[in-house]
């Protein structure tokens, strides 16, 4: 009996710095960032072609996730993001119009899976779905919902005591939606920054 506890206490002595590398990375953490969003627009309409549209935008963002361990160098995040405010895609005025087409209301929900690059570092794959509202603001706006899904990577790294900064690169593609007698596709190309709190 004495030699299973010895055996026991070693296995657990073991395995709790290797855990103990992950836990920088595991549990609940919030953060805040910044968003250098390009996006760019292909418009289909009575058989007529438009590409190379778009426009680049800063964009506030809060995000939240989850992190849980896989092995003793390995993590997972389950999360969230949301913009705080709106992308202009494009703008275009004459004859005393103006004609916008923006995007608001846009989230994400993700899965990362991450990799230790040390104990104060982790690299990471990003997959996401993404939604977002769109309006053609005509003097009466209309809108509609679009969809699609995220990809990208990035790291995060340990700053002091609880906050970790974070850097992200990644791709944004929607599903094609109508307007009128209009086709619109757009696609975002993202360079994230910004910092988290880890609780």
């Amino acid at each position: 009996m004495k030699k299973i506890a010895t055996s026991l206490a070693l296995v657990l002595a073991a395995a709790t710095p290797a855990f103990a590398q992950t836990s920088n990375f595991t549990g609940l953490s919030v953060g805040i960032g910044i968003d250098l969003k390009s996006t760019t627009l292909e418009l289909r309409s009575q058989g007529t072609e438009f590409s190379g549209l778009g426009s680049q935008n800063v964009i506030g963002t809060v995000s939240a996730d989850y992190g849980m361990p896989l092995s003793r160098d390995t993590v997972i995040l389950f999360g969230g993001k949301m913009d705080l405010n709106k992308t202009q895609i494009v703008k275009v005025s004459g004859n005393g119009e103006t004609v916008k087409l923006e995007e608001s209301n846009h989230y994400s929900l993700f899965v990362a899976p991450g990799l230790l690059l040390n104990d104060k570092t982790l690299a990471f794959a990003k997959l996401s779905m993404e939604s977002a509202k769109y309006g053609v603001n005509t003097g009466n706006e209309t809108k509609q919902s679009g969809h699609g899904i995220g990809y990208g990577a990035g790291i995060r790294t340990h700053i002091s005591g609880n906050w970790f900064a974070n850097v992200e690169a990644g791709r944004i593609v929607y599903n094609s939606k109508d307007f009128n007698s209009a086709n619109l596709k757009t696609g975002s190309t993202v360079a994230s920054i910004g910092v988290t709190y880890k609780f």
